[in-house]
């Protein structure tokens, strides 16, 4: 039970970071473009491979 509290954790933890980078992103240039989702999914890619 307390690894599944520690993977609720970590995912609550990864998806509010996602959504604030998604959006400060987003808002350092401003376009109808979803920017801020690109930003977030190279990242990771570049994470995962690197």
């Amino acid at each position: 039970m307390t690894k599944l509290l520690f993977v609720a954790a970590g995912g609550a933890v990864g998806s509010v970071l996602r959504y604030a980078l998604a959006g400060w992103s987003q808002k350092l240039v401003p376009t109808t473009f979803p920017i801020g989702t690109l930003v977030v999914n190279v990242l990771v890619a570049c994470r995962s491979v690197c």
